[in-house]
């Protein structure tokens, strides 16, 4: 399966893996075992794409870090970004952003949302992650109208 990163920078690529590393940690407790499997990846130290995670990664804390997504993981999120950014000049307002989003997401029907489910119908993995991902980027969007 192609990357959903392929079309982004390395930046921005690495900021895709960053957040959902973030996506990861946060979820991870709130799902069961067999979603954990579908969040969560392995160290790549030579992937380009894992510089930011690996630089948050804390492995030594006893509190955790970023956590290393997986490929279907990072390649949601990549969707969701790509999503996002088509959606946000259509809102001149951020009311009705998410709807927006969760609408497009819905409609483009990729192989890598549709990986997003629980292996035993217990969690809704795809609501966590896509809540996730979007309450994170409308915070960030917002954010950056207002500093302007």
């Amino acid at each position: 399966m192609p990357s959903a990163t392929a079309s982004l920078t390395s930046v921005e690529s690495n900021i895709v893996v960053y957040i959902a590393g973030y996506v990861a940690l946060k979820i991870s407790s709130k799902v069961c075992t067999d979603c954990k499997l579908v969040l969560l990846g392995m160290t790549d130290s030579a992937s380009t794409e894992q510089v930011f995670l690996q630089a948050k990664s804390f492995e030594d804390c006893s509190h955790g870090g970023l956590q290393v997504p997986s490929e279907v993981l990072v390649n949601a999120v990549g969707v969701m970004e790509e999503a996002f950014r088509s959606v946000t000049p259509l809102a001149l307002q951020t009311t009705g952003l998410r709807n927006k989003m969760i609408k497009r997401l819905m409609l483009n029907d990729h192989p890598s949302i549709n990986r997003l489910v629980c292996p035993n119908s217990k969690c809704d993995l795809l609501f966590y992650v896509t809540n996730l991902f979007t309450n994170i980027r409308i915070h960030h969007h917002i954010k950056l109208k207002t500093s302007n």
